[in-house]
C-alpha cells in the first residue's frame, strides 16, 4: 500500500495510503503486476476488454484454479470444456470482475 512506503517526492497527488500502490502475483511462466487507480481514473472493469488469458499443461490443474476463483466468489463465463478447436477452454470472471480465459492445448490435455 502507498502507506507502507516512504513519501515520493515530485508525486502530482497524495495518495490514499489505503491503496495498492504494488501488487505481485507469480504464476507458472510468469508474473503479473497492478496496483489500485490513481485519482480521477474511474474505470469500469466488468466486461472482457480486460483480460488474462493462462495457460497450462494439465486439464486438472486449470479446473483446479477455476474452482478456486469461483469459490472466492467469481462465477463461469463460458463452462471448461473440450473446444471445437481441440483444446480445453474456459472463461471466469473473478470477485473484481476481471475475466480470465483457461487454456490447455490438446497435446497436453
Amino acid at each position: 500500500k502507498y502507506g507502507d512506503n516512504e513519501p515520493m517526492e515530485g508525486m502530482p497527488f497524495e495518495p490514499d495510503p489505503n491503496l495498492v500502490a504494488h501488487a505481485k502475483l507469480d504464476l507458472p511462466g510468469g508474473t503479473i503486476t497492478g496496483g489500485d487507480g490513481m485519482p480521477g481514473e474511474e474505470y469500469v472493469v466488468q466486461g472482457s476488454i480486460y483480460s488474462l488469458l493462462y495457460e497450462f499443461d494439465d486439464v486438472d490443474e486449470a479446473r483446479a484454479k477455476i474452482d478456486a476463483l469461483v469459490a472466492a466468489g467469481g462465477t463461469v463465463n463460458m463452462p471448461f470444456e473440450q473446444a471445437p478447436w481441440g483444446a480445453y477452454y474456459g472463461q471466469v470472471f473473478d470477485k473484481f470482475g476481471i475475466m480470465w480465459a483457461f487454456n490447455v492445448e490438446p497435446e497436453h490435455g
